[in-house]
């Protein structure tokens, strides 16, 4: 075996250099390679050439901060938020629409020849969001300590615990930022030093009804200057439904509590009514989600004319069930949140959906257990968390027979294995649709259809 040429010894931490960016990594940090070592450079885009000082070095990667632009990219548009550089949550800002379109697919496409080892299908044509600005329905905070007063806003990447203060998000309604500022402004009026003090603040939004959810995160304990400042916020801004408490941080699957108002908003995605929570999975573009569901309906469409029966795993608030499905088709949807189930049912009934059940419990489990019962589907639908399906849940869907199974996600490296577990259970992608959910920032939300090896695509 011919030995390795040895890697070039690692750039001098703190030296400037100039490098052509010629890629994104899926965070967005522009990629650079340079002397036999690739270089993360966040800010920088393709066709950029940026002066970097370098920094940490490991595994053959380069951390660089950006230091100037020599050359910029001929796809650079000035960004329409003035948080952009130093938030790092959009870092495709800087360009214009149809180079981050371009960069998205590439990426995803790359991804899955990488991880996945798929030459094909090539992504369809992305279908843009219907806006730009302005369209995530739910936005999260980290809130500063105490002691810098009432300020919120989000991590830059990489920088720890660091919080860039934020006025406004470009990315919500203008009244997401406006009310949680707000609640925190009367929290620390009310509150004396050393008082209760929130982790994360988030802010719903229900453009249907013009009205917005606050959920506070934080340790649990007694907090009465929060309960009253949610009371007198609520009572005082007609846009505001409710606050609601939840006594833990983020993914804890802490209690929740009611603090004022309504614990839940109505949304409205391609003519459903979808109830809302606080922890209630819905995606946060509605109107791009509307596309994104007529393209799950034409993807099902191999599974038979209606009635079907379709199994939705990691159904969230029911939007497939009740958005792609056929009126006709027999809907099973599985949601590990009881609470979100309830509100899934609640849709359903109002839609007047009566072959349409969801039940409470783990994807895998239901999976594994509906086919040792014999039961078989004619399509099975899954949308799940970043995480993705994992090695078994695939093959317990390959057991169920469907003609067709759609997967929705929005992270290509774990879509990238949940397709390679499908084709080792004997499914392979054979269409990817792509709708653009989350412009300015690197993700972008796939639709693939799956067959059973050997059937007609």
């Amino acid at each position: 075996m011919r030995p390795q040429p040895a890697r070039p010894a690692p750039p001098r931490p703190g030296a400037r250099l100039a490098v052509e960016i010629e890629d994104l990594t899926s965070e967005g940090a522009g990629v650079a390679r340079h002397e036999g070592w690739v270089y993360f450079v966040p800010g920088a885009v393709p066709g950029d050439r940026a002066e970097v000082r370098v920094g940490r070095a490991r595994r053959g990667v380069v951390e660089a901060e950006l230091l100037d632009l020599p050359r910029r990219s001929a796809a650079r548009v000035e960004p329409p938020c003035p948080h952009q550089p130093s938030c790092g949550g959009c870092p495709l800002m800087v360009l214009e629409p149809g180079a981050q379109l371009a960069l998205k697919v590439r990426h995803l496409e790359q991804t899955l020849r990488r991880i996945g080892g798929f030459a094909g299908p090539r992504v369809a044509p992305v279908i843009a969001s219907p806006e730009p600005l302005r369209y995530r329905g739910r936005v999260r905070f980290a809130v500063a300590p105490r002691a810098d007063g009432p300020a919120f806003g989000f991590h830059p990447r990489g920088a720890g615990g660091a919080i860039v203060p934020v006025d406004d998000c470009r990315l919500a309604p203008a009244c997401s930022s406006r009310l949680a500022r707000a609640l925190l402004a009367r929290l620390d009026a009310l509150s004396p030093p050393g008082a209760w003090w929130p982790a994360q603040l988030e802010s719903r939004h229900s453009f249907a009804q013009g009205q917005g959810l606050l959920v506070v995160f934080g340790p649990p304990g007694p907090a009465p200057e929060l309960d009253r400042a949610a009371r007198e916020l609520t009572e005082a801004e007609p846009g505001l439904a409710g606050v609601v408490r939840i006594l833990g941080l983020p993914g804890e699957g802490a209690d929740e509590a009611l603090l004022a108002g309504a614990a839940e908003l109505v949304e409205r995605i391609g003519g459903a009514e979808l109830e809302l929570g606080a922890t209630t999975f819905l995606q946060v573009n509605p109107g791009a989600a509307a596309s994104l569901y007529a393209e799950v309906r034409r993807l099902l469409e191999p599974a038979g004319p209606s009635p079907r029966r379709l199994l939705d795993l990691f159904c969230g608030s029911g939007a497939i069930g009740l958005l792609a499905a056929g009126p006709d088709d027999e809907v099973l949807g599985i949601e590990s949140d009881p609470a979100t189930v309830e509100r899934a049912r609640r849709s359903a009934r109002l839609a007047g959906r009566s072959r349409t059940e969801f039940r409470a419990g783990d994807a895998q489990s239901a999976a594994l257990q509906l086919a040792r019962a014999g039961v078989r589907f004619d399509a099975v639908t899954a949308n799940p968390p970043r995480a993705g399906l994992g090695p078994e849940l695939p093959r317990a869907i390959a057991a169920l027979e469907p003609r067709a199974v759609v997967v929705v996600s929005c992270h290509a490296a774990t879509l990238a294995r949940d397709l390679r577990a499908f084709s080792e259970a004997g499914l392979d992608p054979v269409e990817i649709a792509a709708v653009d959910l989350f412009p300015q920032t690197p993700h972008l939300e796939a639709a693939v259809r799956l067959a059973p090896r050997g059937a007609d695509s």
